[in-house]
């Protein structure tokens, strides 16, 4: 029993049980041809009337990001019908919380995600802020530990933590280049190219141009020798970003957009089930952030 394991200091199986908390208590496996259906009859009923991000549900992008939150749902709540029929004791917080402290690099990249789950809104983070600031602060340790210890997520998670809307000091050039930097590894290259091109305009909304060589000179660089793991961030935007003209996905990207980035408000693709997050302010800035900041937009039309 995972429960068992984790009471015995099992730091992978404290893990698991916090991820499943965090993530699957409402999944429910769909198979592929089921989706495949549901989706058609969707998009023949609502037609353009229903729009996420700007676009009709039926755009190829968007359907991009159905198949890639089914397929994230699969990878990560497979295995979990015990989990999800008799939720163990506690909370996704203080599982991932424990495996953290051991140096689980999974855990340690959980940690941001669900360390202020408990603050649901901008007044719980003004009455608990001496909490909420010792989290942060070891949130970001946590990061840059995994970071370190060639965690995906964890690069993934840092760039959303620097961003203008993120819950550290906003620094683009940093959250781009360890956006840059997740691009290049395998977890990375799984993103369906609207996702990418809708977090880098996010990224770089409102920066000056030198933004992306200032991404790739120095904190690109700095962020190599912090893990020895992935290539520098010049290689993997010139490789992998819709926005850089000269690589596969720049030209695929010009072909079927010659105006340039679609989509402004960037987005997640939300795994199934998933929490609801609140947005926490960055460090120094005021409680009223909004709660569904970066989020898709879906309105009707």
């Amino acid at each position: 029993m995972l429960e068992d394991a984790a009471q015995r200091g099992d730091a992978e199986a404290s893990f698991r049980i916090g991820q499943a908390l965090a993530y699957c208590l409402r999944y429910r496996p769909v198979p592929a041809a089921q989706l495949t259906q549901m989706l058609a009859s969707a998009i023949a009923e609502v037609g353009d009337a229903v729009r996420i991000g700007g676009r009709p549900v039926g755009d190829d992008r968007n359907i991009d990001l159905f198949l890639y939150a089914h397929a994230e749902g699969e990878r990560l709540c497979a295995g979990t019908d015990s989990l999800r029929e008799t939720p163990p004791a506690g909370t996704a917080y203080g599982h991932i919380a424990r495996a953290a402290a051991q140096g689980h690099p999974g855990a340690m990249a959980l940690y941001p995600q669900v360390a202020f789950e408990e603050f649901q809104d901008p007044a719980a983070l003004v009455d608990n802020a001496t909490k909420v600031a010792r989290r942060r602060d070891l949130a970001r340790t946590m990061l840059e530990a995994a970071i370190r210890a060639g965690e995906p997520d964890a690069l993934r998670n840092a760039a959303g933590a620097y961003a203008s809307d993120g819950w550290l000091p906003a620094d683009p050039p940093r959250a781009l280049a360890y956006w840059f930097a997740y691009l290049g590894t395998p977890d990375g290259q799984r993103l369906p190219e609207g996702l990418r091109m809708e977090m880098e305009t996010k990224f770089l909304h409102g920066q000056p141009a030198d933004t992306v060589g200032e991404a790739r000179a120095v904190h690109g660089n700095s962020l190599q020798r912090m893990t020895g793991a992935w290539g520098t961030a010049d290689d993997t935007y010139a490789r992998t970003s819709p926005h850089h003209r000269g690589s596969p996905a720049g030209r695929l990207s010009a072909r079927r957009s010659p105006a340039g980035p679609a989509g402004g408000g960037g987005g997640t693709a939300r795994c199934p089930g998933r929490q609801r997050r609140t947005r926490l302010p960055a460090q120094g800035a005021g409680p009223g952030a909004d709660a569904g900041a970066g989020q898709p937009v879906i309105s009707r039309h």
